[in-house]
Parts: structure tokens; C-alpha cells; sequence
């Protein structure tokens, strides 16, 4: 009898679970549809950091909107996202807790939100380090790169990042669980699917209004997910196939619009010899250091405007560090990103890139590069370590007092003391940081009067340095450049900024040389120049072999009236332009708009955007031309046999 009884109370048992399984409704599913809403939270975090902080005003701009944005323009952004993760999955997540055993539900809904979160979490940190959704192949050199060199692991997964996303996915998991035991409750899990009905009714309004928005619709402000998804699948859709490497010449040349034809130019080698000090300000916009007019009083721009030569229409080739000081240093154009390319690999295969520096060095010339603090970014050892330089020094691991830039300009000017007195011709490089935005708004009251007072500052240095070389009599055997990194470049340093567009005020920057043996009468100050026509020049001066790696003129150089010089911003604004004596033009593939100009005016708006789409057809193929053919240049000549 008591074998009967457990029986029938086992089968009893059994079935009113199947009467429970039986009675489970969509208020069951839109209770657990909640398991999404870590993952719409991580979306919506991610739209806002990567998208609309850094992008919103460029596709103001593109659209037409002017003044402040409605509400509805900046749904526009989470429209997609709002329905996809705050409708559409959660309703099918519903169903499938009603039509399906709970554990599979369960199993299928916990695996998408994991692969979810970790594809969220990757693509945060990738726009983080390069500005871009993450690719396959970024994905594969990650882990090689990673693998090959743990120490560095840390600077791109933060232990507070992996915190964070252990979180969310725990709170996807707690709801699942949380499911399971209240399953049978019956007014708890009423009131929590209510909960869930009212969030996804929540969503589609929302979304609704961001549909009603008119803003344009472009490449970037799609859905988040769908994008970093496509990502994966296609390394750089907007760029035209390479071309072969025994066709660069031919086809550089016919895009800058230059004969690549043998120049050498009336001060060839009169500088031989000589020291050679570059001072590159940081975030140095034109207004900084205006060299458009009248240059400020100051004791060293005193001392040295006698020979001194002053290019007012000087733009940087990329509007962040690393990539402009590469041009400097190398007379080639950027990457889209240096991640991705051989570049990253040369300063641990301790390699050099072909350049001045390195040609100097080979001359016997000592050889530095100070900078205040040590970088492990890659792109910034690339620059440091692989351009030619003997020796590194970082400001922060100096003894003494004062903060890292005074240790670094106190070290680099009893460097040059010895030097001098030891008759050692030097070559060196010194990158300041206190110009770095954003700005304290105790320097000033805008934005221009902060970054001048900065700049002064710098000219301060610069005067200790001169003053060391005219008390050992070699300022006069020293040439002295002066430059800006790039300009401003983000709307957290200044709300004037067009983030996402090509702009003179994040590529504007000042130039001065000074080279005392050098005529430059016949140059005209207002010809367009670029950082990589800097290494020609300073060929030019020392009286150096050109190199096949060079892609700038020497400043006499009569092709300098025609040629086409590029401005790119790859991964840190989506977009790439030129300018030439014809015209001005950018094309953004994240904000899918084509500008042009013809007053050579590096300033677009809705004005200047090209309708006519044969003109865009011919300027985004141009661009993404450039693009193409720079990850061959760079691959063959600087890393590869030809960069010699």
C-alpha cells in the first residue's frame, strides 16, 4: 500500500507540474522578456559614449538641423536598437517561455544575451582605442597581439570594465532564476509581466518618436548591434581594393597630382651638418600660435624672426598624435588606423621606419625624443621607438622637481649643453603635453585665449633651449622647428568643433623654421603645406637622399601650386579629405555625406554638401582610393624591403 501511495502521489505530482506548464501566459513571458534589459541599457550606454557624444553634431550638420536638437532627433539615434532590443526580441523571448519547456527558453534566451553583451562589451572597447566598430580581422590581431604580449593586456581590458559587464550578465542571469522560483506565484509574476509589458510598450513610443525625427539617415546611425555585427563580417566596406605594389608611384602620383619627377631646390644641403631641435606643441590650433598674421611678442619669436620662415596655411595630416607625429617623422601619410597595419609590430621586432631621424643617426648624429609620460599605446611606441631616435626620454621617470613636462625640457636642455660642448651634432624631438585639452577655464575665458596662453608657456621652454645654443654659439648652426600635433578636435575641449567632419580647426596648425642658412624669400608663406612635407624639407636642408617612403614636397618645390594634399581622420571621424588648387572636399562614410568647395576652404556645412552623384561618386572613390593605396605604401615602404 505504501509503494501504491508514493506512486500516485509522484504521478499526482507530475501532473499538476504539467498543469503548471499548461497554464504558463504571455504575463509568464513578458516576465522574463526582462532578461533584455541589461542589454538594451549596455546598447543605449554605448549609443551615447561612442555615437552620440562624438557624432550627433555631424549629422546635425548633414541634415540640415540647425539650433537645438528635439528629443526626437536624438531618439533618431535609438530608434532601431529600441525596437530590437526593447520590442522585437523581448516579445519572442516571451514567446518562447510560452511555447517552449522552460529550461530551453531559459538556455537559447541566457546564450544570445551572453553573446550579446560580450560582442557590446568588445565593440565599446574598440571605439575606445580606434574609433570603430570592431572587425574580424581586428579581432584576430587583438588576440595574436595579446597573446604575443601580455603585458599590455591590462591597458585594454580594465578589471573595472570586466566588472561591469560581469554585472549586467549576472542580472540577466538573476532574472532567470528568479523566474524559475516564482514561477507558480501567481500575482508576483503578474505584476513583474506587467512590468515587462509597460517596458515594451515604453520602447515603442520612444522609438516611434525617433522615427518621426528628420534627420538624415546615414551609416552611423543605424542600429548599434546590427553595425558592430556587420563589422565582423567586412573589414572596410567603403575602401576601393589596394593596388599592386609595382603600380604606387603611378598611382600617387596621379592622386596627389604630382610628377614624383627628381627635385632638388636652391637650399639643398646648406644646413649639412647642422643640429636639427623639433618642438611639436600638443592640440596646437592655428589660434593658438597664429601664423596667419602678426606673430605674438615674444623674446624668442625676437630672436629668431630674422631667419625665421613662417607658413600660415600648414595643416596636419591626422587629428591625433600619434598619426601627425608620424608624418612628421616619416613624410608619409597616416593609416586608417596604425593598429591594423605592419607598423605596430616594428617596435618589438626593434626596427626603425625610414626618415630624417634615422638618416641623421646613421650620420653619427646623437639622436632623442623626449616626452613627459611613458605611453604604452602602440601607436605611440611606434612613433617614440621605431622613427629613428637613440634614445627615449620620459619626463615622469626623471628626478627632481616641478611636473613632467619642466623635468623633460630641463632634461633635453643639459643634453643639448653637453652635446654642444662636446662639439656632437644632435638631432631631437620634444613633445610637450601641457596643451593637451580639454582647458581649465582659469587660462582664460575661451577657448583661444586658454590655448595662447599655453602656447606661451611652450615658447617659454623653447626660449631656455635657444638660450642654451646661443650661449655655446650653435643657435646658428641649428635648425629649430616648430609645430602643432594636430588642432582641437573634440567637442568636450571646444563646442565649436564639428565632430565627425573634416575641419580646419582640427587640422589648421602653426609652422615655423628656423634655419639660418637657409633663403626662403622666394617661398610663398600662404602655399599650402603638410606634415609630410616636413621630412622633404628637412632632406632638403641637411642635404639627405630622398626616400621612396616620402610622400610630401620641399617647400620649393614648384608642384607644391597644384598638388593635392590629403587630411585624414579614419578611425577617429569616420572620414578622409583633400585639398588642392581646385577645390576642397570630404567624404564621412560613417555619416555618408559627400562635401566640396572651390574656394579651397577646409570648412564644410550643409551648404557644401554635393547632391549631383557622379561628383560624389568621383570624390568618395578619390578618397577611398588614398585609403587603399596608404595601407600598400605603408607595408611596402616603410616596413617592407623598399624602405630603404
Amino acid at each position: 500500500m505504501a509503494e501504491i501511495a508514493r506512486m500516485l502521489k509522484e504521478h499526482f505530482t507530475m501532473q499538476m507540474g504539467i498543469e503548471q506548464e499548461r497554464k504558463r501566459t504571455w504575463i509568464h513571458g513578458t516576465a522574463m522578456s526582462t532578461i533584455w534589459w541589461p542589454v538594451l541599457a549596455f546598447v543605449c550606454l554605448s549609443i551615447y559614449s561612442r555615437i552620440q557624444t562624438k557624432y550627433f553634431d555631424g549629422l546635425l550638420v548633414s541634415s540640415g538641423i540647425t539650433g537645438s536638437p528635439s528629443i526626437r532627433d536624438i531618439l533618431f539615434l535609438y530608434r532601431q536598437d529600441l525596437i530590437i532590443f526593447g520590442v522585437i526580441l523581448p516579445m519572442l523571448t516571451a514567446w518562447c517561455f510560452v511555447k517552449l519547456r522552460f529550461s530551453i527558453a531559459a538556455m537559447i534566451s541566457f546564450i544570445l544575451v551572453l553573446l550579446l553583451q560580450v560582442l557590446l562589451y568588445a565593440n565599446l572597447q574598440t571605439w575606445g582605442q580606434v574609433g570603430s566598430f570592431l572587425s574580424w580581422q581586428a579581432l584576430e590581431n587583438g588576440i595574436s597581439f595579446g597573446l604575443s604580449n601580455p603585458e599590455y593586456v591590462g591597458e585594454y581590458i580594465s578589471v573595472d570594465g570586466m566588472v561591469k559587464l560581469t554585472a549586467l550578465i549576472a542580472f540577466s542571469a538573476g532574472v532567470l532564476i528568479a523566474g524559475r522560483l516564482l514561477w507558480r506565484r501567481g500575482s508576483l509574476i503578474r505584476m513583474w509581466g506587467i512590468a515587462g509589458l509597460v517596458s515594451v510598450a515604453f520602447c515603442a513610443i520612444l522609438s516611434l518618436i525617433g522615427y518621426a525625427s528628420s534627420m538624415k539617415t546615414a551609416p552611423i546611425s543605424g542600429s548599434f548591434v546590427l553595425n558592430a555585427v556587420a563589422a565582423l563580417k567586412d573589414e572596410s566596406p567603403g575602401s576601393a581594393a589596394p593596388p599592386p605594389a609595382d603600380e604606387l608611384n603611378e598611382r600617387y602620383a596621379q592622386l596627389a597630382r604630382i610628377s614624383q619627377s627628381a627635385y632638388q631646390g636652391p637650399n639643398f644641403g646648406v644646413q649639412k651638418g647642422s643640429n636639427l631641435l623639433i618642438f611639436v606643441l600638443e592640440t596646437a590650433s592655428i589660434e593658438f600660435l597664429d601664423t596667419r598674421k602678426a606673430l605674438p611678442d615674444h623674446p624668442v619669436l625676437d630672436e629668431l624672426k630674422s631667419k625665421l620662415f613662417v607658413a600660415n596655411n600648414h595643416f596636419t595630416t591626422f587629428p591625433a598624435s600619434a598619426e601627425g607625429n608620424l608624418s612628421v617623422l616619416t613624410g608619409t601619410y597616416p593609416p586608417r588606423a596604425i593598429y591594423g597595419t605592419c607598423l605596430i609590430d616594428v617596435p618589438r621586432a626593434g626596427g626603425r621606419l625610414p626618415g630624417p631621424i634615422d638618416q641623421l643617426r646613421e650620420a653619427n648624429y646623437k639622436t632623442g625624443i623626449y616626452a613627459p609620460y611613458q605611453s604604452q599605446v602602440p601607436a605611440d611606441k611606434v612613433v617614440f621607438e621605431s622613427t629613428g631616435f637613440e634614445k627615449v626620454v620620459y619626463g615622469d621617470m626623471l628626478p627632481g622637481s616641478g611636473d613632467a613636462d619642466k623635468r623633460t625640457v630641463e632634461r633635453l636642455t643639459s643634453d643639448i649643453a653637453g652635446w654642444t660642448r662636446a662639439k656632437q651634432p644632435f638631432a631631437v624631438a620634444i613633445l610637450p603635453q601641457i596643451g593637451h585639452g580639454p582647458w581649465s577655464q582659469s587660462l582664460g575665458a575661451t577657448v583661444q585665449e586658454r590655448g595662447a596662453k599655453l602656447a606661451r608657456i611652450q615658447l617659454d621652454w623653447l626660449e631656455e633651449i635657444v638660450e642654451t645654443l646661443r650661449a655655446a654659439d650653435q643657435l646658428d648652426n641649428t635648425v629649430i622647428l616648430l609645430t602643432g600635433d594636430h588642432g582641437v578636435r573634440t567637442s568636450v575641449e571646444d563646442q565649436r568643433v564639428k565632430v565627425g567632419m573634416i575641419d580646419w580647426y582640427s587640422f589648421h596648425v602653426p609652422l615655423l623654421l628656423y634655419a639660418p642658412r637657409a633663403d626662403y624669400s622666394t617661398v610663398d608663406s600662404s602655399m599650402p603645406s603638410s606634415h609630410v612635407d616636413i621630412s622633404a624639407e628637412l632632406g632638403e636642408l641637411f642635404g639627405l637622399a630622398p626616400l621612396p617612403s616620402y610622400q610630401g614636397l620641399a617647400f620649393h618645390n614648384p608642384e607644391r601650386a597644384r598638388r593635392r594634399s590629403f587630411l585624414m581622420a579614419g578611425w577617429y571621424f569616420g572620414a578622409n579629405g583633400y585639398r588642392d588648387s581646385d577645390e576642397s572636399a570630404m567624404y564621412s562614410d560613417l555619416l555618408g555625406a559627400v562635401y566640396a568647395r572651390s574656394d579651397g576652404k577646409v570648412d564644410f556645412s550643409t551648404k557644401q554638401l554635393v547632391a549631383e552623384e557622379r561628383r560624389r561618386a568621383v570624390i568618395q572613390d578619390q578618397l577611398s582610393t588614398m585609403a587603399s593605396l596608404q595601407e600598400v605604401w605603408i607595408a611596402t615602404r616603410l616596413c617592407g624591403d623598399e624602405a630603404s
